[in-house]
Formats: structure tokens, sequence, C-alpha cells
């Protein structure tokens, strides 16, 4: 197979690979955690559960600023906006201590219910800026917390 070139957001760099996923890869589970947490420990049985009220007619959009069509930064524009809405659940692990590159097929596995005749549902990983982060253009911020 010839080398595929993958971009890696984290460094900012493009790799020649010659398979994906990497052939080095661990898989590994992060799991909900009670308080909003994400861990890499399943939880003990638990009743509990998040809850929050969606609003069919003011959905959660992609990105803070109004555009007629995507920017080419909406891919890692800064998603702090969302986390203050009431209708999106934030879940975060503790800053990383060491890098972690996610690579290959990222899966969601939640259990839901609604009071409504359907829902959207939307998982998002996602490196969380420092609280005084300021966007500059070429920013090369680590992955240091994870949110879906």
């Amino acid at each position: 197979m010839p080398k595929q070139p993958f971009f890696f957001s984290g460094e900012n760099n493009w790799y020649k690979l010659g398979e994906w996923p990497p052939k080095e890869k661990k898989d590994q589970v992060i799991f909900l955690q009670p308080q909003g947490r994400l861990g890499w420990t399943k939880p003990a049985a638990s009743t509990a559960f998040t809850e929050y009220t969606s609003d069919p007619a003011r959905p959660v959009p992609y990105t803070e600023d109004v555009h007629m069509r995507r920017t080419v930064q909406y891919m890692t524009d800064d998603q702090r906006f969302a986390s203050r809405r009431p209708d999106v659940a934030v879940f975060e692990t503790e800053i990383l201590t060491e890098d972690l590159t996610l690579a290959g097929t990222v899966m969601a596995d939640v259990l839901v219910s609604t009071t409504g005749t359907d829902v959207d549902l939307v998982v998002k990983v996602i490196d969380v800026f420092p609280n005084d982060f300021e966007y500059k253009e070429k920013s090369n911020y680590p992955m240091v917390v994870t949110r879906c």
C-alpha cells in the first residue's frame, strides 16, 4: 500500500503512514463519569444521569459566529460558547499530563432516553483551550481536556 498522508491537528503536522489506522495504535475506552467528568476507568454501577432540555427552535450551532457558509477555520473554532448553553451536556477529563493522539475510528456508545418524539445527538471530542486563551492564527495548543 502506498504511503498515505494524514494530518495530525494537535501537532499541526502531516505524516505519511503505510496504513490507516496505524498498526501501533492501542484501543482505549474513555467513560462518562459522575459530575461531568471523563475517565479511563469504568465507573461503579450507578443510576446517575445527565439531564438537559433541548429546544428544536434553538439548535446548537457548530460555530459561535454567524457566516453564510463554513469558514476555513470552522474545524478548529473555539467551542467554549457551546459549553455555556443549557442544552449541551459537557464531560471533561482531568488535565492530561502527557500527549494523547486520537487515531483511527472514534466511536461513541451512549444510552439516552427522551420525553420527545425524536432526538438529534451530536458527540464531539474537542481540545479545550485554556481559560485565558485568545485565538491567534497558527496557535498550536496540545490536547489538554476532552469534551463531548
